[in-house]
């Protein structure tokens, strides 16, 4: 770098005069610069209106979910002998239901042994049947942990020795089948004697638990289940049990449409969240110096028409009386927002759930239409929101390749402008040295 000698001999200021220069020369780039602020601005908009669209087509998907668009609620006191949960398919009505059994797997505990890992001493087979399938082991010389381990090897049971902390005789072998029910049993019968007598399996003592279905009745007719989750008893409800009642609990079953239209308000507010997005960034107001993102984007424009023309289109090749939106209840307002006339959906909904069902989730319905219409903009390749991004973020690439390029030149201007004025110090400097010799000499001579 050059050394500066600012104004020493010129008295003038060269920093300051080059820093003029140099401000006024970096104009241009400041219009770029604030160019890139605007494009980051809309890019960051556009990421966020991407964003919100995506909450859209998340309502859509839970709208689809809802399948036929019935939906049940089931009231009940709570109890800790079982729960309820219905879906669409239920049947209204009140259900007296009573739990006198739960369903469990049989298990059998032997006496107990003094040691897990020495032989047993037991002589002969074990036999057992479960599940209609036999198995034999024989003991001779077996510890309780090998002849567990034998038993795990069969399907269906499961086989361990318990530590009780008996003082003398704390080792028990424990086996239990792995499916409840009464189908379930597990038969020692053909044992060896010796063996079903040391075990402890010749007596019915040892079998802690027998297994049971789950028995119970509702509105008095007797129902079983070999398992605690009953399905199949009354269409669309399932019973979990978890124990039994000393009173029969009564559940009323009952229509709930408000559950359906939470889940269309979420369609709703997304899709009002969208459009006041895109109008808040849309004002132009020159008085008041607001310019917003979208001003001049004429695609996201395009994004508020596309979704406004689905909601208020009429399905014509559903072949039903309620094929638009408007008809059941949900409405496009003056400013282009969507509300819902709860009391206008719910009562369609209640007469006519087939034809809600099909307006939205028919592959000729609206759910469908507006997914295929918001992929048009958010499509990661082809969409017109992406498309445009990646535009914007290409010239925002360019534009700071420009402002990097000036940077430069704005540098080398500045580097020569400061060796030009410091040569012309020096070179004044020299001019000054060369005029006081001439006046010396021109003195001298005129003296003598």
């Amino acid at each position: 770098m050059s050394v500066q000698v600012d104004g020493l001999i010129s008295g003038l200021d060269t920093t300051a005069l080059i820093d003029s220069i140099i401000a006024a020369s970096g104009i241009p780039k400041q219009a770029i610069e604030a160019r890139v602020t605007d494009y980051e601005t809309k890019a960051d908009r556009i990421s966020d209106l991407v964003n919100r669209i995506a909450d859209i087509t998340t309502a859509l998907d839970d709208m689809a979910a809802i399948g036929d668009f019935r939906s049940f609620a089931a009231d009940y006191a709570e109890n800790d002998a079982f729960s309820v949960a219905v879906d669409g398919e239920a049947v209204e009505g009140s259900y007296d239901i009573e739990i006198t059994e739960m369903a469990k797997a049989e298990q059998w505990v032997s006496d107990g042994f003094s040691s897990s890992s020495t032989d047993a001493g037991l002589v002969g087979d074990l036999v057992f049947e479960y599940d209609g399938e036999t198995s034999k082991i024989t003991t001779d010389g077996m510890t309780l942990t090998e002849i567990a381990a034998e038993v795990n090897d069969v399907d269906g049971l499961t086989a361990y020795v318990m530590n009780t902390g008996d003082a003398t005789s704390p080792y028990r072998l424990v086996i239990q089948g792995d499916d409840r029910g009464s189908d379930y049993s597990i038969d020692f019968s053909g044992s060896d004697p010796p063996v079903s007598a040391g075990l402890g399996f010749d007596t019915s003592a040892n079998q802690t638990v027998a297994a049971a279905s789950a028995a119970l009745t509702i509105n008095g007719v007797a129902v079983t289940s070999d398992t605690n989750t009953v399905t199949d008893a009354i269409p669309g409800m399932t019973l979990t049990i978890t124990g039994t009642t000393t009173d029969a609990v009564t559940v009323d079953v009952s229509s709930d449409p408000e559950a359906i239209e939470e889940k269309v308000q979420a369609f709703v507010d997304a899709y009002n969240d969208v459009a006041n997005f895109i109008s808040t960034n849309s004002i132009y107001d020159t008085d008041e110096g607001i310019r917003g993102a979208f001003v001049g984007e004429a695609g996201v424009r395009r994004v508020t028409q596309g979704m406004a023309t689905v909601v208020t289109t009429e399905y014509g090749d559903l072949g039903q009386d309620y094929d638009s939106l408007g008809l059941i209840g949900i409405e496009t307002t003056s400013t282009g927002q969507m509300e819902i006339d709860s009391d206008v959906f719910q009562a369609i909904l209640l007469a006519e759930p087939d034809q809600v069902a099909d307006l939205f989730t028919s592959d000729d319905g609206f759910i469908a239409a507006m997914k295929d219409q918001l992929d048009v903009y958010t499509d990661p390749t082809e969409g017109s929101l992406s498309v445009r991004q990646e535009s914007i973020e290409g010239r925002i690439s360019d534009l700071n390749d420009d402002i990097e390029a000036m940077t430069e030149r704005m540098d080398r201007m500045e580097e020569r402008l400061r060796k030009q004025f410091t040569s012309m110090e020096t070179t004044m400097g020299q001019l000054q040295g060369t005029q006081a010799f001439i006046t010396n000499m021109l003195y001298t001579t005129t003296t003598s």
